[in-house]
C-alpha cells in the first residue's frame, strides 16, 4: 500500500503545478464523502481521538492523549480519503490535459 505524505506525492498531481494540485484536490475532495470508506475513516478517527483521550487521562495528561489520538487517527483517515479520491482525480486531471 502506497502511503501519501502530501498532495504531491499522489502520482496523478506530482506534476502539476502547486496552484493546479490544490484546485483539484478541493474539487475532488468532497466527492469522496460518496464512498463508505471515508465514513469508517471518519469513524475511525473518532475513536482514535477517544481512545488518546481515555488512555491521556489515566496516564495523567489528556491533551497529549488527544494529540496522539488525533494524529493517529487523522494519519489514517486522510489516506483512505486520498484512496477514495484517485479515480476522481485522474478523471479531472484527464479533463486538463
Amino acid at each position: 500500500m502506497k502511503i501519501y505524505w502530501a498532495v504531491s506525492s499522489v502520482p496523478e498531481l506530482a506534476p502539476l503545478s502547486r496552484a493546479e494540485r490544490k484546485r483539484i484536490w478541493r474539487e475532488c475532495y468532497w466527492r469522496a464523502f460518496r464512498r463508505k470508506s471515508v465514513w469508517v475513516a471518519i469513524v475511525v478517527y473518532v475513536a482514535c481521538l477517544t481512545f488518546g483521550l481515555s488512555y491521556g487521562r489515566e496516564f495523567g495528561s489528556s491533551l497529549i492523549g488527544v494529540i496522539i489520538g488525533g494524529g493517529v487517527g487523522g494519519f489514517i483517515y486522510i489516506q483512505v480519503v486520498t484512496r477514495a479520491m484517485l479515480p476522481d482525480l485522474r478523471a479531472a486531471v484527464g479533463k486538463k490535459k
